[in-house]
């Protein structure tokens, strides 16, 4: 016999499992492996596509978009809510920068390196910019095709299967998987051992843990090449295209793609930078802190470009804590005030950073390992048409 009790019970379950996945909150989403491993579960390519979407109110920007706005991310080898979770104050700057270009009667050019599944890409093209989206990863790259098809964007965002580097090379990468966390070698990666990597051996267990999931299948492998940015057709030319945003989120190469990117910022093609500064994952691309550090003071010695981070909730990042480092919370230079969407953007929400070389190496110090946003603001008075 059913009690009262059970039957409340049995309601309230029924009325949980009638919202839709993506309306529920992120640590009520069913999840069968780490959000931060892979994808393996997702790896059977005759599972049906799972997908998220991402409403205006996931943003907090329901005041600022149509009622029924709203973009679709697969699913199937990632997890678009994560990234809307834990980078939330970074989409809704470059949506309200989407939407100050379109304001101005002005199509945008985005850049998107190390794309993974093209939330950003997607997110802008949703408001009639242009996208170019690179990833390494094959199964990323399938991923952003299903996106654009999937929200009929076809011809705003074009995909290239590359990774960038401030070297041409070939490389091997994974093939049923897209996961920034993948990483080409470990910490001592030498010749003998993408070598030997290249023949599917592999000579250590971080470089092994790397290529198998947590079956301990190995994974398949495809080939992939790295370019550097001025070989890439689109921004080759003499007369290469103003990028209004370039975004960088290569877990631990950044420096790589900074060094190859080095030309298009002197120039001062790029309007804004979004990426990831990770001087703790530096290894992983072989780059020395000496070497990061070195071209770090190279690019932003000068005042050509002005860098915020987004700050967390409740949370100081340990570098800011070195004086001379940081700015107060909120307290931006009129520049970067008349190049933010400060309008509809808390300012408390951002923090300048004066030294961007002395905040990597205040972070190396500290032993940070997490990943922080940082937004490169061109502010120089012949580099910004607004």
């Amino acid at each position: 016999m059913r009690t009262p009790l059970y039957s409340l019970c049995a309601a309230v379950i029924a009325a949980r499992r009638a919202v839709p996945t993506y309306l529920a909150p992120l640590a009520e989403r069913p999840v069968t492996q780490p959000h931060l491993l892979g994808a393996d579960r997702y790896t059977d390519p005759s599972r049906p596509h799972e997908e998220a979407n991402i409403t205006a109110r996931h943003l907090h920007m329901h005041s600022l978009l149509p009622r029924d706005w709203k973009v679709t991310i697969s699913e199937r080898h990632c997890h678009p809510l994560n990234t809307v979770s834990y980078e939330q104050h970074e989409l809704r700057m470059v949506l309200l920068l989407g939407l100050q270009w379109k304001q101005a009667g002005e199509v945008g050019y985005l850049v998107d390196v190390g794309a993974n599944c093209g939330v950003y890409s997607i997110l802008l093209a949703s408001l009639g910019h242009s996208c170019l989206a690179i990833d390494p990863l094959p199964t990323c790259v399938d991923e952003i095709r299903w996106g654009i098809q999937r929200n009929n964007f076809k011809g705003r965002i074009r995909v290239l299967q590359r990774a960038i580097s401030d070297r041409p090379e070939p490389i091997v990468v994974p093939e049923t998987k897209c996961t920034p966390y993948f990483q080409l070698g470990s910490r001592q990666d030498t010749a003998e051992q993408r070598s030997a990597r290249a023949r599917g051996i592999f000579l250590d267990g971080s470089d092994r843990r790397a290529w198998f999931g947590k079956d301990g299948r190995q994974s398949r492998t495809a080939n992939s090449s790295a370019s550097r940015f001025v070989d890439l057709k689109p921004l080759s030319s003499s007369k290469t295209p103003r990028i209004t945003m370039l975004k960088i989120d290569t877990e631990g190469h950044e420096i790589r793609v900074l060094a190859s990117a080095e030309p298009l910022l002197r120039r001062r093609i790029v309007r804004y930078m979004l990426w990831e500064l990770t001087p703790n994952k530096w290894h992983v691309a072989n780059t020395s802190p000496a070497a990061g550090l070195s071209l770090l003071r190279s690019l932003f010695q000068d005042s050509s470009y002005e860098t915020v981070t987004f700050m967390e909730p409740g949370r100081r990042r340990a570098a800011c804590r070195v004086p001379g480092v940081c700015a107060e919370r909120g307290v931006l230079t009129e520049g970067l005030k008349r190049r933010l969407p400060l309008k509809h953007f808390d300012a408390s929400n951002l923090m300048q950073v004066f030294d961007v070389a002395a905040y990597a190496n205040a972070t190396l110090a500290a032993g940070d390992s997490y990943a922080v946003n940082l937004l490169s603001v061109a502010v120089a008075n012949d580099a910004v048409v607004m």
